[in-house]
């Protein structure tokens, strides 16, 4: 019963959350400031914060989503709230949902492996890339030489270091 509840907040998040949150994230990270669709976001705001709803009242029922214990339909969960908490700040109260990421974000392998990066690098002209858009020009996508440079001084960075939105 535990392994058909992880599955189904998996599949939720693929088909709930997923959807929710990434127009959110795609205007607000990937698309240049004076191009960004405002619709779009606020639909997406809206439409991620009815679903961290949904969680934190499952959250109030059981200390994990499946169940009292962690288990792999957290993880992917995990992920959609790392970014809801990064690109919404402006949200309702969600005391179960907030003790819930508080325990999933102290994990080691979370720290190392979700709340390190938030940013897609985005499309570049390589040969795989060409491949995933066969007969499509791709001339305008950047090289990897010149994006390269910037991802690895990014993640030689201390968190401390990088500024925050407002700063």
């Amino acid at each position: 019963k535990a392994r058909a509840l992880a599955q189904k907040w998996m599949d939720w998040q693929l088909t709930v959350m997923g959807p929710a949150i990434t127009p959110v994230s795609w205007q607000l990270i990937r698309t240049p400031a004076d191009q960004r669709d405002q619709n779009a976001i606020h639909l997406g705001n809206e439409r991620t914060i009815a679903a961290a709803m949904i969680m934190d009242a499952q959250l109030g029922r059981s200390a994990f989503m499946a169940s009292d214990t962690f288990s792999y339909g957290d993880i992917p969960l995990g992920i959609m709230i790392y970014r809801y908490v990064q690109l919404i700040p402006e949200r309702p109260a969600t005391p179960n949902l907030d003790r819930w990421y508080a325990a999933i974000s102290a994990r080691a392998a979370f720290r190392q492996q979700v709340s390190a990066v938030l940013v897609d690098p985005g499309d570049m002209r390589t040969r795989m890339h060409q491949e995933a858009f066969a007969g499509e020009d791709i001339s305008d996508r950047p090289l990897p030489e010149v994006t390269v440079p910037f991802w690895n001084w990014l993640f030689d960075q201390q968190r401390d270091d990088i500024a925050e939105p407002g700063e």
